[in-house]
């Protein structure tokens, strides 16, 4: 099924549910979205008010992707901040979509599951993290439609969601890892070897500089060295794991405890998910490892869970009939 193809019922109801979660959210101030500094700092530099810094290069992208909250601000006369609501607004719907698409689903109910999940997730962030949640989206339906997309939309789909995921630093060097990790593990397992090797060498000769030079810049403001490392890990749930790491060894082992007792129960279910999901599995484990340096990282595996979740109720049905 196409990404283009509308919602096909029920659309009346779809948008009014849209538009009630966010006029609730509004009218109550349950969650502002609002521009970070950095965008009002190229924003400055372009408009000659202020001098050129060092990482402006690596700013600049992000700064062209909230753009339209400016122009649309300046048309309508709003604040930029109150259109930036509705971008985010807009990263979800467009991510409930293209996940949706994955599984073949797009009827308005479980589009607008997936939009609410998305929303509420982008709620306990920030909006920015919208951006790399939409860029997310749109590299797993690349990869799990890999074999019978064309080369041009696969290109396509995984140069926009790594465009998105450049509002931080983490979730762009996540993405990109995964990335280029499926893509070696299609070339090795003999799927499309000659596009997998095409686009492995030509993302990495595109990523290299610019993700060496945001590792740099991370580790010099955290202290640099292995003081800069560990202050990543601070940032996120990795100096959890460092001070309590025997919690972390009991969890471990509470969890090949349970896939120890339900491996030979759910065999066949758990195979149809892995084989059907399997890039959204890995999507998952790359994003718990972005978690370690930094919680926003864990944006990029957001759309993971609705895929497998979907994906193990259609698996229900058939097992139900």
């Amino acid at each position: 099924m196409p990404i283009k193809k509308t919602i096909e019922n029920h659309q009346l109801l779809f948008w009014l549910g849209v538009f009630s979660c966010v006029y609730v959210c509004l009218s109550f101030g349950l969650k502002e979205f609002s521009i970070w500094q950095q965008i009002y700092d190229v924003r400055n530099v372009l408009q000659g008010k202020e001098a050129f810094y060092d990482d402006f290069p690596l700013h600049v992208l992000r700064y062209f992707l909230v753009w339209p909250s400016f122009y649309l601000a300046e048309k309508l006369n709003f604040h930029e901040n109150s259109v930036f609501y509705w971008q985010v607004v807009f990263n979800m719907l467009a991510a409930a979509v293209v996940t949706c698409g994955i599984v073949s689903d797009r009827r308005s109910g479980k589009v607008f599951s997936v939009f609410l999940y998305f929303f509420v997730m982008s709620m306990l962030m920030n909006g920015r993290t919208s951006y790399a949640i939409f860029g997310s989206a749109l590299v797993l339906y690349a990869l799990v439609r890999y074999q019978v997309m064309s080369a041009k939309k696969i290109l396509a789909c995984l140069l926009s969601g790594l465009v998105l995921s450049e509002v931080s630093s983490g979730t762009l060097f996540f993405l990109s890892l995964y990335v280029l990790s499926m893509l070696a593990g299609f070339y090795f397992l003999g799927v499309r070897k000659r596009l997998s090797v095409m686009l492995l060498v030509f993302l990495i000769a595109a990523l290299i500089i610019p993700l060496a030079l945001f590792v740099k810049k991370n580790l010099d403001y955290f202290g640099g060295g292995e003081r800069g490392f560990l202050g990543m890990l601070f940032h996120g749930y990795g100096g959890y794991v460092v001070g309590r790491g025997w919690v972390m060894l009991v969890v471990l082992f509470a969890v090949l405890g349970l896939y120890v007792c339900i491996r030979d129960r759910f065999h066949s279910f758990l195979s149809y998910i892995f084989k059907l999901c399997g890039p959204a599995m890995f999507l998952l484990v790359f994003g718990m490892m972005g978690g370690a340096v930094g919680l926003s990282s864990m944006g990029i595996a957001v759309p993971a869970l609705p895929v497998l979740g979907l994906a193990a109720l259609d698996r229900k049905r058939d097992f139900d009939r």
